[in-house]
């Protein structure tokens, strides 16, 4: 998965040896790499291997991360661009299982549970900040 300047590979089968420049290193079923050209290898973390094959099945899961990496993750699935206005939008934390055959559920899903107004163009949304809004949270 590509997210900004950094590729992570994530391993659900067998193993990958991955290389730059300066090293190679493999990466075994159940872990994670990130690479990016300024910084070389990250540290490999250990994956939860359902949320890492949850693609498979049509699904993406997220664990408290913010609402741009999540529209960005969801972007990849979609046809047209997502965009999040604001930094206070962009930071908001969303935690979840969501279909992603299933893009009005999922936007409609995330305006209930979170300060946010989308708007869905045709190839295009937007969502934004709304403060007065009452959000769903558990």
């Amino acid at each position: 998965m590509r997210r900004g300047e950094a590729t992570t590979v994530s391993v659900t089968e067998s193993a990958v040896s991955l290389s730059d420049d300066r090293e190679t290193i493999r990466v075994e079923a159940g872990e994670l790499l990130t690479y990016s050209l300024a910084t070389g290898f990250g540290q490999k973390r250990a994956i939860d291997m359902d949320t890492a094959a949850s693609w498979r099945r049509g699904e993406v899961v997220f664990d408290n991360r913010p609402l741009s990496d999540v529209m960005t993750e969801v972007e990849r699935y979609q046809r047209g661009k997502i965009l999040v206005i604001g930094d206070a939008a962009g930071r908001l934390p969303v935690s979840g299982v969501f279909d992603l055959r299933d893009a009005d559920t999922l936007f409609a899903s995330i305006e209930l549970a979170l300060p946010v107004h989308v708007i869905r163009l045709p190839g295009f949304t937007l969502m934004r900040w709304n403060p007065g809004k009452i959000s769903i949270r558990k």
